[in-house]
């Protein structure tokens, strides 16, 4: 299963090396406003890889009985499933008490 950040990270460097390759093509006239949206984009990239590392570092789940839950979306799972990560939003779960 791909992450959602997976795709949003593919996403910006599709665009960042869209960006960079009108900037080879354009005039010097223009490169500040291409060094800026190019800025923009690692910006962009750089948001996704920390929220991507945040997801890396386990969170300890919500037990209520029979089910559990995750801290970070909600999405509520029997108590049999113990995953490892939540198949919702991709944060890694600590089971240890």
């Amino acid at each position: 299963m791909e992450l959602k950040s997976n795709k949003e990270l593919n996403r910006h460097f599709e665009k960042l090396k869209r960006l960079r390759k009108l900037r080879e093509k354009e005039p010097d006239n223009t490169y500040h406003y291409w060094e800026k949206e190019i800025a923009g984009c690692e910006h962009n990239i750089v948001e996704v890889v920390e929220e991507m590392l945040k997801k890396q570092t386990p969170i300890k789940v919500i037990v209520n009985e029979a089910y559990y839950s995750c801290p970070v979306c909600g999405t509520i799972r029997s108590i049999k499933q113990k995953h490892n990560f939540c198949h919702d939003c991709g944060q890694a779960l600590d089971w240890e008490e």
